[in-house]
């Protein structure tokens, strides 16, 4: 059986100058890049980048899938500092975590080991995910609901 990946980061609040995209074109050199994205497929292999780095230092939203059943998602939180703590309550584990040491950004990570029948088109994901930051920074804190109740928790 073979693997597949797909990796797509969205830069919202700035796009990447051109030395940031050249930085980021040293991780891959299949990656369709661009100043607000980046996306590549893996059908064997891994990427050779550190998502949590590329959320920390370039990016605002970011989308895995792994036909294994791996799927994240992962958002910046840049200015909610004071307002982390609301999170506290709906981080488990590794499902709903919020990573603050790498970084100037808390990065909000939502992830599922679990198999699910029949496969999505991943290239289709981001676009139905990146208003789920807005919505986050209005107080909407209903993705982290279901971040709960995927990990078994309600």
């Amino acid at each position: 059986m073979s693997e597949y990946q797909y990796y797509e980061f969205l830069a919202v609040d700035s796009p990447l100058s051109k030395e940031q995209m050249g930085e980021v074109r040293r991780l891959s050199t299949r990656a369709s890049i661009t100043p607000t994205g980046f996306v590549n497929e893996y059908h064997w292999g891994n990427f050779k980048g550190k998502p949590w780095a590329l959320m920390a230092r370039y990016y605002d939203v970011f989308v895995y899938f792994a036909n294994w059943g791996t799927r994240s998602l992962a958002f910046s939180l840049p200015g909610v500092e004071p307002e982390l703590e609301e999170f506290l309550p709906y981080l488990v584990d590794d499902c709903v975590s919020l990573d603050e040491e790498r970084g100037e950004r808390p990065v909000l990570w939502l992830q599922s080991r679990k198999e699910v029948e029949g496969w999505p088109d991943p290239s289709e994901l981001m676009g139905s995910v990146a208003s789920l930051r807005d919505a986050i920074f209005s107080g909407d804190r209903r993705l982290l609901y279901l971040g709960l109740a995927q990990c078994g928790r309600r």
